[in-house]
């Protein structure tokens, strides 16, 4: 992303994504192209991580991109960092059941 024409590192809070070699790594990274791809887009800075990315709530056209990804399947949520009751929780075990993007495989890879 960009604030004020330089690149900051950017992590959306509470999502794990599979890495881009992964099943379903690749269409993660295309599934948050297509919510957000040439829309206006709003962020929400939480904080800064241990790597220096500052870490983000995102809205693209009104559309909570964190839910949609989680609830499309197309991410996880990050236990290790979620909170304990996040939202997030529901909409994936709602994925899961409705066997949603990665939830559709038999086994699916952890990121």
């Amino acid at each position: 992303m960009l604030r004020d024409r330089e690149q900051m590192r950017v992590r959306s809070v509470g999502m794990d994504t599979s890495e881009k070699v992964q099943p379903f790594g690749n269409r993660s990274k295309q599934s948050l192209s297509n919510l957000c791809l040439g829309k206006t887009a709003t962020l929400a800075e939480q904080r800064i991580d241990r790597y220096s990315r500052t870490l983000i709530r995102l809205v693209c056209d009104g559309t909570g991109v964190q839910v949609e990804r989680v609830r499309r399947g197309m991410v996880r949520v990050y236990r290790k960092y979620a909170l304990i009751d996040s939202p997030l929780y529901a909409v994936e075990n709602e994925a899961q059941a409705a066997k949603q993007g990665l939830w559709a495989d038999a086994d699916p890879i952890p990121p």
